[in-house]
């Protein structure tokens, strides 16, 4: 971004990551913020099936990393963002709860706790069901690279796979 913006003052922001993934950003700068004017969000996928490895016991105070895990997306600038994720998770044990939500610099469990995806199957459903859980948040001032977390109260037995974020801008 240029070093002395004027108010009013548009451009195109697009990192290498950012061309790898064909998005580019449209900003104005405000006079105190770059302000997110139109473009495709960054997105990030990831259909490999990854068993839960880690578990505790509720209240759930922090997050585990997924094992061997490349779901992740570089944040591009720091500041203020709207965050999207989801997953669908396999478990063939009744009562399981799950908690899913995003970190990165700037944005913690603790925080991300507010809007924290959570899901349960619940003591009457049958066993072996598919549980869907998602959520979205504002997250201002973050940076670094926006990862999912997950807590649960069984090891080994749930599976999330086709689980994705989605990082769209608000202030630079």
């Amino acid at each position: 971004l240029p070093a002395s913006p004027y108010t009013g003052q548009r451009v195109v922001l697009q990192t290498s990551a950012m061309a790898s993934a064909k998005v580019r950003w449209v900003l104005c700068y405000t006079g105190v913020k770059w302000e997110f004017e139109g473009g495709a969000p960054l997105y990030a996928f990831d259909s490999t099936v990854r068993a839960l490895a880690t578990s505790s016991s509720p209240p759930f105070s922090s997050g585990s990393d997924f094992a061997s895990d490349s779901l992740s997306i570089a944040i591009p600038l720091s500041g203020d963002y709207l965050i999207e994720w989801g997953a669908s998770v396999d478990t063939t044990v009744q009562s399981t709860i799950l908690y899913m939500a995003p970190v990165a610099t700037g944005l913690s469990w603790a925080i991300a706790n507010a809007a924290i995806g959570r899901t349960s199957s619940g003591t009457a459903s049958p066993v072996g069901g598919t549980l869907v859980l998602g959520g979205a948040i504002r997250a201002a001032g973050i940076s670094g690279t926006l990862k999912l977390q997950y807590a649960t109260n069984v090891f080994d037995d749930p599976q999330a796979v086709n689980r994705w974020l989605k990082l769209t801008p608000i202030q630079l």
